[in-house]
């Protein structure tokens, strides 16, 4: 009676995407042998169950409005101002600065245990799912299934993902069919991968687990730890314009938003002049430096300190980590106003 059960809540379950009108051909037929091998490691490697494996791959439809999604991310194709005025509105500056205020003992608490600023967590989050209220539309487990093996990249990377995935959800006791997150499979309101999640998500509000849709103490914890992981330094320096410099030509600067890495004795060197952090230029340390094009097309260039690299470990977008960095001060001035306010 249980298995009869557990497979009508399976066909239930998926019926919702067989129909879906963006949802093309099944998958199984055109990749069976690719699925196949990949479900006889699980079974070899992990001990999974085969037939559930091929139960649910029989149902996975083709989604060809994913691929361009991941190929072409919005941060690798927006120009800068656009971007950033996407992300740098009125509205999400507020939003994130009131949830600061409302959990800000709990980020406070983890400001001092992690060493990561507070308004940077919340900056993250607030880019990445607006607070939580924007998660992701796409069932993870279907996601996965095409990119790992319809996609025109990456395959290797997300068929890992679909076994973290698949980890996740039996450590976790989560309902497979039921998780939604990104075009890409990152859950939750931080979007963390299957893979981050299994290794970087705590359980901050120590109730047995790890809830990164529910709990904002999983989830402003987990950001954080994730942040120090990364090599995060509480307070320090994160990003700066050049202005003042003899030649930068010389670091290879190939394309807009590439950040090549570089030692500040190498800045000293091309002339580099950085007003109020000299002091970081004094002291020898791997940076990172690039250029964006303004309006006018004309060349910015930027050096972003430990801490800008340290974002760029959580999304590797030049574009994101900007946006990260300002919304953070935005955050910061945003949290002083309605402070007086409330006075």
């Amino acid at each position: 009676m249980r298995i009869k059960f557990l497979w009508i809540v399976l066909c239930i379950g998926l019926s919702q995407f067989v129909h879906a009108d963006t949802y093309g051909d099944f998958l199984y037929p055109q990749k069976r042998k690719s699925i196949d091998e990949f479900i006889s490691q699980e079974r070899l490697q992990l001990n999974r169950d085969s037939k559930r494996l091929h139960r649910l791959f029989s149902y996975v439809r083709i989604n060809q409005s994913l691929f361009p999604q991941v190929l072409k991310p919005v941060e690798t194709v927006l120009r800068w101002e656009n971007y950033r005025s996407k992300f740098l509105t009125n509205e999400r500056i507020t939003i994130a600065s009131q949830f600061c205020l409302d959990y800000q003992t709990t980020l406070a608490e983890i400001e001092l245990f992690y060493q990561v600023d507070a308004s940077m967590i919340c900056a993250i989050i607030a880019i990445e799912t607006y607070m939580g209220r924007n998660t992701g539309k796409y069932p993870v487990f279907i996601t996965l299934a095409n990119l790992a093996f319809m996609g025109v990249s990456r395959q290797d990377f997300f068929k890992n993902e679909l076994r973290a995935l698949f980890t996740l959800t039996e450590t976790e006791q989560l309902e497979l069919l039921s998780l939604h997150g990104s075009y890409a499979g990152a859950m939750g309101l931080p979007q963390f991968i299957s893979s981050s999640y299994l290794r970087i998500a705590i359980d901050y509000d120590c109730d047995g687990k790890r809830d990164l849709w529910q709990s904002i103490p999983d989830v402003v914890g987990s950001v954080g730890y994730y942040f120090k992981l990364s090599g995060w330094k509480l307070g320090a320096p994160i990003l700066t314009r050049v202005t003042d410099y003899d030649d930068l030509e010389q670091f290879a600067l190939a394309k807009e938003r590439d950040v090549v890495k570089v030692k500040t004795s190498d800045l000293l060197k091309a002339g580099v002049t950085l007003q109020e952090y000299e002091e970081q230029l004094q002291t020898d340390r791997t940076v990172g430096i690039f250029y964006i094009l303004n309006e006018a097309g004309e060349k910015q260039y930027y050096v972003g300190f430990q801490n800008f690299l340290t974002i760029l470990k959580y999304n590797g977008a030049t574009f994101y980590a900007m946006v990260a960095h300002e919304l953070s001060n935005k955050i910061k001035e945003e949290i002083k106003v309605l402070t007086y306010e409330e006075r």
